[in-house]
């Protein structure tokens, strides 16, 4: 918040008594500019230099925009500012103000959107890790339960968010973290107005979720190059039964035809073909849980 305040009446001391004018205004903004006229001639005062220093842990980027709140129209606006200078190293913002109003820094919400990749790694009993990477930032969660910690974060390779990193806590107050921070890796319902991506049946998509949910905590789950080439009725996922660095991913595909693949990710081309022995399943929506569950071992 940028703000020129009046000062109210000050105190008179006068024969060890203080007299002082009590008002109802308290402490009121002053307009900006100001008529100088009368007093600096023909003197003008129109900009005015705004430093600040960015709160620890903020993360920005080279496409982060400053704005200031245009009190008449209720919006924020990138007009009335000049020369801004934003050391993404130093973590300054400098500038040339017209009028005194809040300042804020604006990010675009879906610069880490699509993901370029995610994966889920099985732990334990309700207990997993999942990774995400988006354009700018790569990070890390543990899940436990209801509780989940960042693990792990950077920004083009370098580590970040160490006021964040192993403290646990629950998911909407982690988001509500990541938020303040400048990280949003949380979609909204109309994400797809901002970005290119294969807009899914909502009814299949949760129903796929929930069903890898339940596996989690045995079952490793990755993303797909595939997963866009199949439709809004179909999801394509990667699915193995013990994650290590050895790991041989499975492709699966799930929706009103659910079975496992014979292609791998890394193939060149889409193909249909059903794995040998394997069957499959019509159900709609699909049952990813069914097809995993018979594979698995006893163990598991």
């Amino acid at each position: 918040m940028i703000e020129l305040l009046r000062l109210p009446p000050q105190p008179k001391f006068v024969n060890g008594w203080t007299i002082r004018q009590v008002t109802d205004d308290g402490i009121l903004s002053h307009s900006y500019p100001v008529d100088v006229n009368a007093t600096l001639g023909s003197a003008t005062w129109t900009t005015f230099k705004v430093s600040m220093k960015l709160p620890e842990g903020v993360m920005i980027n080279n496409d982060t925009k400053l704005a200031r709140w245009d009190h008449s129209k209720k919006t924020w606006r990138t007009g009335g500012l000049d020369d801004i200078n934003i050391d993404i190293e130093a973590g300054t913002v400098t500038c040339m103000a017209h009028q005194f109003a809040p300042i804020a820094l604006m990010l675009d919400r879906y610069t880490n959107m699509p993901y370029q990749m995610w994966e889920m790694k099985p732990q334990a009993v309700d207990h997993t890790l999942f990774s995400i990477t988006g354009a700018v930032v790569e990070l890390q969660f543990e899940i436990k339960g209801h509780q989940c910690c960042l693990t792990a974060a950077s920004i083009d390779d370098s580590p970040a968010l160490p006021h964040l990193v192993k403290k646990w806590t629950t998911f909407c107050v982690l988001k509500q973290a990541l938020l303040s921070a400048g990280v949003n890796l949380f979609p909204e319902p109309d994400a797809d107005n901002y970005v290119s991506i294969v807009k899914k049946d909502e009814q299949v998509e949760a129903k796929v979720y929930q069903q890898m949910s339940l596996l989690s905590c045995v079952v490793g789950f990755s993303w797909s190059k595939w997963n866009s080439e199949v439709g809004e009725q179909q999801f394509v996922v990667q699915a193995c039964e013990h994650v290590s660095q050895q790991t041989s991913w499975e492709l699966y595909i799930a929706g009103n035809r659910s079975c496992k693949l014979k292609m791998k990710d890394t193939d060149e081309q889409f193909s249909p073909d059903t794995a040998e022995n394997h069957e499959v399943t019509v159900e709609y929506p699909s049952h990813i849980y069914k097809l995993l569950h018979t594979s698995m071992t006893v163990t598991s």
